[in-house]
């Protein structure tokens, strides 16, 4: 007898007070040992059989569970791995003899189950190998046993699922022992798994699990258990060491030795006057793997067993995946079903959050996987999952959000790549351009184009350079709204997306592209809302968005009024508000929204100062070093009524896209006066008649209006001017016309001019000259950067232009252009008549924060620009950044002339 055998086995090795894993072993042992001298006897191929298990890297022992009877003995490995099963006093059958006891050679013991042995065999009528499982000889003497094994073995047979191992058939040998075989399953238990990947987290296995993966195996598990729901069946012993991993993705639900048909008893219930396990305490059957059985289960009330039971299996296992730990743990079986029965496990929230806290590199804590697991482990069977397919949707879901964020994620790495990449391409295409412009500045305009080569080629690789960048920006936001689409809540991805567009939102509001302006702002507060209000920074944009900065300013003397009017947009213009008394100078670091305002600084004795200023974004006007200079207040007899004082200070220059290569830049701009209306032909006729009193009718002769000649050092005939008894009179012109006293002049060129200022500084006692180029844009343009004196919008009729009227193709009155004042309060600088500026052609631009510091040349032959537009020019011609050049001799029906000069305090 194989009992009598076991008593000698277990004497033989000394092991009468053997621990319960000295036994687990001896019980392997004694079993290859009983089967090898069978085999002899017999003269046999291997035929005995073996529970299915699975290989674990070659190795041949397995998570083993357990039987108990109702004293608990038997013990065979630890208690919270092992299975306790119903026990029965000997009632054996008569055993049949399997008619193909022969066919199957046995190879190597695979492993050990709470029922039975798995092998490895060889099926030689088929060449193949298979597992076979074999009831343990301890248990074969119990029909309930057996019962249950040919239970396990329909269950498997009538489960077909690609995460169930199928069937082949089942037996007796020749010993009577009943056997089935199935697929040989090769691969690692879940619970090794497991135990690995917390070893290795956050980083993968070498064998590349991670937990994501282990999720992805659990799905699948789920479905494995939807499936056999559906068909009526609950495994009633799932756990980790009951699922097998394969080395190419495979997924098995394994040992369905306790499985039992939903609505049926089982046969170890139906049987009357069996002995059965119960708790030392209660009494009651217990049946299962204590770590991983509901409470039902823990109860022994196996009426109550459902798919929801199985569900509270499954919820341990996802504890253990995603704890690293069991859910219950304890020294003994017994004690772990008194734990399971008493109350909820630890908190899986606070373990995981402990674990993260414990970690140098930081891991994300799956908030909604732990809720998951808590609804599945809920006490109540009514607040679990109704079934593991609801269970594995959940998961699923949990799953496709992780799929769809690591899909983001790659995303954004591409995206911020990309962002890299751009700014690398912006540094050199920038060097280049201004290598290209240093080359190109030492080059006369006349020069040919291969001198000029080398320059246009260097713009050419700057340009491609700059194109690359502007598709790698394109790409960039292709990128981050597709990874917005797998993650639309995705911080880092709205993160990413505000970065670019707050950089786009700098970029059009230095060109004044107000549309993309509009646009890029709403899509930056789209993306902002998806931030959490504390986040720093949906702060910091909100704080750029708003824009709002600073003022300083001070006034020489201090303790002047400061009136502020901010300009807004009204019917297509600026206009200014009511002025509001904000204090007196000094003033310091006063926050203002940003917008652009009109200060007016008002003290006694002293004129009323215009002081346009811009508030830019974000930006402190006055608190630089340039900027805490003071605004110097003429006093009341200082200046002329015509006189325009533009006080020292900083504007915007160029910019415009479609009239200036100029870009933005901020220039610093001394004091200086300009005249508020062009020399009228009154003025000259006075200047003229001046000079022919003083018998210097030469001069005035040569300083006079003349028709253009044709040659440049030829003079033309007198135009709408002569000469009569010492004094000038106006005339018609060649057209018949009788020019205006009050039209500026025009057709004077460069030494009428310079005659004229001669003139008119000896009369005054000022060193008055023609404003310089960018003076003269600036008592136009303001400091705001505007393109035109109401603002960025332009209509003819607003000033004085070849759309501006249907008939009339002359100048206009100076008096008449009431709209085309600018924001110092200068007249006529968009139409009417252009002006001659004292800026030669060549003259040095300062760069972005410099300093103007031109220089007056009186040489005839140099070149000079002229700036505005006139009476019967184009629109284009009253963006105020348009500029032309021309020679000193040129004289033009649309251009004039207007006095400026430096302002130096008065000394009285």
């Amino acid at each position: 007898m194989w009992y009598k055998r076991w008593i000698q086995f277990v004497k033989h090795h000394n092991a009468e007070a053997a621990s319960e894993e000295r036994l687990e072993e001896l019980s392997l042992l004694f079993e290859q040992d009983y089967f090898e001298n069978r085999k002899e006897k017999n003269s046999k191929e291997k035929t005995d059989g073996a529970e299915q298990t699975w290989l674990n890297d070659q190795t041949n022992s397995r998570e083993s569970t357990w039987s108990q009877d109702r004293k608990g003995s038997d013990l065979i490995s630890s208690p919270e791995d092992q299975t306790l099963l119903l026990s029965s006093s000997p009632d054996l059958k008569k055993r049949k003899k399997d008619d193909f006891e022969e066919s199957y050679q046995l190879i190597e013991l695979l492993g050990k189950g709470g029922m039975g042995l798995v092998y490895g065999a060889k099926d030689p009528r088929l060449d193949s190998r298979v597992a076979l499982k074999i009831l343990h000889q301890n248990l074969s003497a119990h029909p309930i046993y057996e019962e249950r094994f040919i239970a396990e073995a329909q269950a498997l047979a009538a489960l077909k699922h690609p995460n169930i191992p199928p069937i082949h058939q089942l037996g007796y040998f020749g010993d009577g022992r009943i056997y089935f075989t199935m697929r040989e399953i090769v691969g690692t238990s879940l619970a090794k798994v497991i135990q690995e990947v917390h070893s290795y987290t956050p980083l993968p296995t070498p064998e590349q699990w991670t937990k994501q993966k282990l999720i992805e195996v659990f799905y699948q598990v789920c479905e494995a258990m939807a499936y056999s729901h559906s068909k009526g069946l609950i495994h009633r012993d799932l756990k980790p060491q009951n699922i097998m991993l394969g080395r190419f993705a495979q997924v098995w639900v394994v040992d369905w030795g306790l499985v039992k048909t939903l609505g049926q008893n089982d046969a170890s219930e139906a049987r009357s006057g069996l002995s059965q396990a119960e708790s030392e305490d209660s009494g009651l059957v217990v049946e299962g793997t204590p770590s991983y059985m509901s409470i039902e289960q823990a109860n022994g009330a196996f009426e109550q067993l459902d798919e929801r039971s199985d569900v509270y299996s499954l919820g341990c296992i996802l504890y253990e995946i995603l704890a690293g730990c069991k859910a219950y743990s304890a020294p003994t079986a017994m004690d772990i079903v008194k734990m399971v029965r008493e109350g909820p496990p630890p908190s899986l929230k606070e373990l995981l959050l402990q674990q993260a806290s414990n970690r140098k590199i930081h891991t994300e804590v799956p908030f909604e996987l732990i809720a998951i697991c808590e609804r599945a482990m809920a006490r109540n069977k009514e607040d679990r999952y109704p079934t593991a397919k609801e269970l594995g949707v959940a998961v699923y879901d949990w799953l496709e959000g992780t799929y769809k964020e690591q899909r983001a994620s790659e995303l954004l790495t591409q995206a911020l790549d990309m962002k890299a990449e751009g700014s690398i391409l912006s540094l050199k295409a920038a060097a280049l351009s201004e290598q290209a412009s240093d080359f190109l500045a030492k080059i006369p305009s006349w020069e040919s184009e291969d001198k000029k080569a080398q320059g246009w080629k260097l713009q050419d690789e700057a340009a491609l350079l700059e194109g690359q960048m502007i598709k790698l920006g394109w790409q960039r936001e292709v990128l981050l709204q597709s990874a917005l689409n797998y993650a639309p809540r995705s911080i880092p991805v709205h993160k990413a997306l505000i970065d670019l567009y707050k950089d786009r939102h700098h970029q059009a509001e230095q060109k004044r592209e107000l549309v993309s302006l509009t646009q890029l702002e709403e899509r930056l507060r789209v993306h902002l809302s998806a931030l959490p209000d504390e986040d720093e920074l949906k702060k910091q944009v909100e704080v750029y968005l708003k824009g709002d900065g600073f003022l300083s300013l001070q006034s020489e003397p201090n303790g002047a009024e400061v009136w502020l009017s901010k300009y807004t947009l009204k019917g297509r213009k600026m206009v200014l508000g009511e002025p509001t008394l904000i204090g007196e100078t000094p003033v310091v670091e006063l926050p203002v929204e940003m917008g652009s305002y009109r200060v007016t600084l008002k003290k006694e004795g002293s004129i009323d100062v215009v002081y346009p200023i811009y508030i830019d974004r974000l930006r402190h006007w006055g608190g630089d070093s340039l900027g805490k200079v003071p605004i110097v207040l003429p006093s009341e007899h200082e200046l002329e009524e015509t006189d325009v004082y533009i006080p020292s200070g900083w504007y915007m220059s160029g910019g415009d896209p479609l009239d200036s290569a100029d870009e933005f830049r901020r220039i610093w701009v001394n004091a200086f006066v300009i005249k508020k209306y062009q020399v009228t032909v009154k003025e000259y006729l006075a200047f003229l008649n001046d000079l022919a009193q003083q018998g210097r009718e030469e001069e005035a002769l040569a300083a006079a209006p003349r028709e253009r000649s044709g040659m440049d050092q030829a003079q033309g005939a007198l135009l709408a001017f002569e000469l009569q008894d010492g004094q000038f009179l106006l005339r018609p012109d060649t057209d018949g016309d009788l020019w205006d006293e009050a039209w500026p002049i025009l057709m004077v060129d460069w030494q009428c001019i310079v005659s004229y200022l001669k003139w008119y500084s000896q009369k005054t006692g000022h060193h008055w000259r023609l404003p310089f180029s960018l003076e003269w844009e600036k008592a136009a343009r303001g400091v705001d950067g505007r393109i035109f004196s109401q603002g960025d919008f332009f209509d003819p009729s607003w000033c004085w232009t070849s759309d501006s009227h249907y008939e009339e193709h002359a100048p206009k009155s100076i008096l008449n252009d009431r709209q085309d004042v600018s924001p110092y309060g200068v007249s006529g600088m968009m139409g009417n008549m252009g002006d001659w500026t004292g800026s030669q052609f060549e003259e040095q631009q300062p760069e972005n924060g410099g300093v103007y510091n031109p220089n007056w040349v009186a040489d005839p032959q140099v070149e000079r620009w002229f700036r505005g537009g006139y009476w019967s020019g184009e629109n284009a011609h009253c963006r105020l950044t348009y500029k032309q050049e021309n020679r000193a001799t040129y004289r033009a029906w649309g251009t004039s002339f207007r006095l400026a000069r430096a302002y130096t305090p008065s000394k009285e």
